[in-house]
């Protein structure tokens, strides 16, 4: 399957308006979109259970936003779940215990909210984003070997602008974090995205760009996290789901 065009992998769940918000996204050139559920295990998780009792930790069938017909095959709609942790012992429970629903989604993205979280979700295969929350400063610490890490392991960083755009803290967040990306990494595998399914605060691709100016990145780097780099994370989605395999090629 081909992904070409402007991405939007971080769209807040909401397919109440997915006409209105299809028609947005054509006419400003977004092609891909994904449909972002959050489960919040820094609140929504009990930290304690009674004697003899386990921990639940409940995720989500992903939702069927079907776009309207016009759109039907000019545009993709893809699923994506975001994990906020702030317990390393909830990586076991979320990606190697029984529940099936974390496998249907296209795309997994971890929201670390310590350092532990933040080296486990580098290490873990089953994520594919390390989402920065920029409302507020990670109580983590970017080194260059972080960032040397999550590249060998072909995982991405995720900036949203929306939250900018609606808090001046959160903006001056975002600009200390981008530049840090840009700094230590020159701002590789990383990606924009919006993170609202609000039709007032999505913006055009060139808007993005003009934006991420203030943020640190040129206008190719910020064109690469809005299109060849989201393309990439679908593509990483992809080999993980596949898992391993094996072929020959033979001389016809």
């Amino acid at each position: 399957m081909e992904y070409d065009g402007f991405f939007d992998l971080n769209v807040l769940a909401d397919c109440s308006n997915i006409e209105e918000l299809s028609q947005i996204w054509f006419e400003r050139d977004y092609r891909t979109i994904a449909i972002n559920q959050v489960v919040d295990l820094t609140v929504d998780l009990p930290k304690r259970t009674k004697k003899g009792e386990k921990q639940v930790i409940f995720i989500p069938e992903p939702l069927s936003c079907k776009l309207p017909p016009q759109y039907a095959g000019k545009m993709k709609v893809l699923n994506r779940l975001t994990i906020k942790i702030s317990d390393i012992s909830h990586f076991s429970k979320v990606f190697q215990g029984k529940s099936s629903a974390v496998k249907k989604y296209h795309i997994v993205a971890v929201v670390p909210d310590n350092l532990p979280c933040f080296q486990q979700a580098i290490n873990i295969n089953e994520v594919d984003i390390i989402a920065v929350d920029c409302r507020t400063k990670p109580l983590w610490r970017l080194t260059k070997k972080h960032y040397n890490l999550v590249i060998e392991q072909n995982k991405f960083f995720e900036v949203c602008y929306s939250p900018a755009i609606r808090d001046s803290s959160t903006f001056n967040n975002t600009i200390f974090i981008s530049q840090l990306l840009y700094t230590i990494g020159k701002a590789k595998n990383v990606i924009l995205s919006s993170e609202t399914s609000e039709a007032s605060f999505l913006r055009t691709p060139y808007e993005v760009m003009y934006l991420s100016l203030i943020f640190g990145l040129n206008e190719n780097k910020a064109r690469h996290c809005l299109s060849a780099e989201p393309s990439n994370v679908i593509s990483r989605a992809l080999k993980r789901q596949m898992g391993k395999s094996s072929f020959t090629v033979e001389h016809v």
